[in-house]
């Protein structure tokens, strides 16, 4: 007897849950729809957030330690009246400044592999009243990338008979996020001025023909 009551609940109880479910999987697919776009646009800023940190805080370590790093990096030939007669890169110690600058963004990249993100269900639903409104939705972003350190010698008019020579690093950092069923990625690149210094003459051709990308 008890079985056959609950069997009849079960059948009363039946076409709810089907209607339950037919209105619900849309509604969930539609969610899903709508929040992946939005997950990933979440995670790839905090990637970008984290690269940029990571490149800001790889520069000033290395640079920390630099003293004259105009001279470290750029020798200047004078004659007795102290004209410029030539201007030369020292290659070794510019490659190895971008490998240490390298290294040290990869290194803060490592540092910061997991970031925690938290997404708005309003923003997903879409429309002015519900954007940034909750419920909010917490996601852990999987950040790795790789970076390229460049460096760029540039000259310029500082005023009469004056040439203003400046070195600075262009770090290239192309960054991947991953969080639940999506990846994404992102590249962005910076700029940072190393040294400078104003030379007075006549700039010789030598030093004419350093300025571009060492």
């Amino acid at each position: 007897m008890r079985s056959s009551n609950r069997a009849r609940r079960m059948g009363r109880l039946r076409p709810g849950i089907l209607l339950l479910a037919v209105v619900l999987l849309p509604l969930l697919l539609f969610c899903e729809i709508q929040l992946r776009p939005l997950i990933l646009t979440y995670a790839r800023d905090a990637a970008r957030w984290s690269g940029t940190l990571a490149v800001e805080t790889a520069v000033q370590q290395v640079l920390s330690g630099e003293e004259d790093l105009y001279d470290t990096l750029v020798h200047i030939r004078r004659d007795a009246d102290g004209r410029v007669l030539s201007v030369e890169a020292d290659i070794a110690a510019v490659n190895l400044l971008k490998a240490r600058i390298s290294a040290a963004i990869l290194s803060q990249l490592d540092a910061c592999r997991k970031r925690q993100i938290v997404v708005p269900f309003g923003s997903a639903v879409g429309g002015g009243f519900f954007t940034g409104r909750g419920p909010y939705l917490h996601f852990t972003v999987h950040i790795s990338g790789s970076a390229v350190a460049t460096i760029q010698s540039r000259l310029e008019q500082a005023g009469v008979n004056q040439t203003m020579h400046s070195i600075w690093l262009s770090a290239e950092v192309r960054l991947f996020a991953a969080v639940p069923g999506n990846r994404g990625s992102a590249t962005f690149s910076s700029d940072y001025l190393l040294a400078q210094t104003v030379l007075v003459g006549d700039v010789p051709q030598t030093f004419a023909s350093l300025e571009g990308q060492w």
